[in-house]
């Protein structure tokens, strides 16, 4: 999201501990692809000053750093300005190989991020995702709040093992309503009620020299046969 992509598709086997990412954004230059995954490295801040203002979602050089210790990773990129794919992989929280890419990957730009062996090395950690339903709610929630605050991108999620889609938005949606009726249902989107509201209309109560506001959508949903997702709050600040 980051890298302004506007299709990102993700693709997980459970039976094999492993998961494949690859979007449309702008990818990772070859100066970057050299220091990514070392810890507290990252691109996205340059001084004190950037920290006030964050619009990114990642900024602390954490997240791949983490991976790279308890899986193996390969990472193929290409930036629209060059004509190579450069690629790296890391095997034991090693770099092996960072450089031009001998496959035959064929994208304008974008990157594609492939892990396998989770926490091979670490057996204890790794029988957490034999509980497969608990790893997958968990995916599925993740990817469903993205693609709520994300209306312009397109999010695919698919089941490996049996090929089942199990999350689609369309690229063409404009709205956060638009999405919901991907995700959930069209019905229920008749029993949202709007939400807007602003400080300056509250005139019984002084708040700060900031203005807030709150915007969103409450579900009141009555009829049984509908899906009930009351248990699917989202706050977003």
């Amino acid at each position: 999201l980051d890298a302004q992509a506007t299709k990102i598709n993700i693709e997980y086997d459970f039976s094999k501990n492993e998961f494949q990412i690859t979007d449309n954004g702008t990818g990772i230059s070859l100066e970057n692809l050299k220091i990514i995954g070392n810890r507290y490295v990252t691109s996205k801040c340059h001084t004190i000053e950037d920290l006030k203002h964050i619009n990114t979602y990642g900024f602390r050089g954490e997240a791949l750093a983490s991976i790279f210790q308890i899986a193996d990773i390969e990472i193929n990129t290409k930036v629209e300005e060059s004509e190579e794919v450069y690629s790296l992989y890391v095997n034991d929280g090693n770099i092996k190989y960072c450089g031009i890419s001998d496959s035959n990957i064929k994208y304008k730009s974008g990157t594609s991020i492939f892990v396998q062996n989770i926490f091979s090395k670490i057996p204890v950690r790794q029988k957490l995702l034999s509980k497969r339903r608990y790893i997958y709610d968990g995916i599925k929630k993740n990817i469903e709040i993205l693609a709520l605050i994300e209306p312009g991108v397109e999010f695919n999620v698919i089941n490996k093992q049996n090929g089942k889609r199990i999350i689609h938005t369309n690229i063409n949606n404009k709205k956060f309503i638009d999405v919901f009726k991907d995700l959930y249902d069209e019905l229920l989107c008749k029993d949202l009620v709007s939400v807007n509201l602003n400080s300056k209309d509250i005139v019984d109560y002084k708040f700060s020299n900031y203005d807030y506001g709150v915007s969103g959508f409450i579900g009141f949903s009555g009829n049984p046969k509908k899906v009930c997702i009351s248990y699917k709050i989202y706050t977003f600040i």
